[in-house]
């Protein structure tokens, strides 16, 4: 079992790697109440 599928990642940079072997991207996001302010 990974980090991930453990809940163990810490840092934006294992997440970030980890997202690119996926094929995917990190997109930062704010949310409170209901509104959410992201970055594109």
């Amino acid at each position: 079992m990974s980090q991930s599928e453990r809940g163990e990642i810490h840092n934006l940079e294992t997440m970030r790697a980890y997202a690119d072997a996926l094929g995917a991207r990190i997109t930062p996001a704010i949310e409170y109440g209901d509104r959410t302010i992201g970055a594109a």
